[in-house]
C-alpha cells in the first residue's frame, strides 16, 4: 500500500542511481523500472530525484532549500525490515479486521491508516478522472 502511493519508498538508493523508473504519477506502471528495447533495465542517464523521495525527511528538504544545497542519496532514510514488518502487520490485521490492543500497533496504525485509505481510494480517482475525460469528449462532440 506504501508502495502503491509511493513505490520509491520501497527501492534502494542504489536501485534509483543505477536505473531509471517510471514515476510518473498516473502512469500504469508507475514505480517499475523502465527498460531498453530489449528489455533490459534502462540505465540512469540523469541525477536520481532526491529532492522528491519520500525517504528524505522534510526537515533535511528544508535545510536544504535554504541553503541552496544538493538532496543526495545519502540524505534517504532506508526503510528496513522494521519498516516492512510494521506494514505486513498492519496489512494482515487490516485483513481480518482486528487488531490486538498494543500501543506499538495503536502507533503504527495511526501512521499508516491514512495511507492505505489513500491507496484503496486510487483506483477510485483513476475512475473518476476517465469518466470525466471521457464526459468533456462527448460534451463537444
Amino acid at each position: 500500500m506504501l508502495m502503491l502511493l509511493r513505490p520509491e519508498w520501497d527501492r534502494t538508493c542504489a536501485d534509483c542511481q543505477r536505473f531509471q523508473f517510471d514515476d510518473e504519477e498516473e502512469s500504469p506502471r508507475r514505480g517499475r523500472v523502465e527498460l531498453t528495447r530489449d528489455g533490459d533495465p534502462l540505465p540512469r542517464a540523469t541525477d536520481p530525484p532526491c529532492r522528491r523521495c519520500p525517504k528524505v525527511p522534510a526537515s533535511v528538504l528544508d535545510v536544504r532549500q535554504r541553503t541552496g544545497g544538493r538532496v543526495t542519496p545519502a540524505d534517504a532514510v532506508e526503510p528496513d525490515d522494521r519498516h516492512r514488518r510494521a506494514v505486513e502487520h498492519y496489512l494482515a490485521c487490516a485483513a481480518v479486521n482486528q487488531f490486538p490492543d498494543d500501543d506499538w500497533v495503536r502507533d503504527h496504525a495511526r501512521l499508516i491508516r491514512p495511507l492505505a485509505r489513500q491507496a484503496d481510494d486510487r483506483p477510485l480517482l483513476h475512475l473518476t478522472a476517465a469518466v470525466r475525460s471521457l464526459a468533456g469528449r462527448v460534451a463537444r462532440d
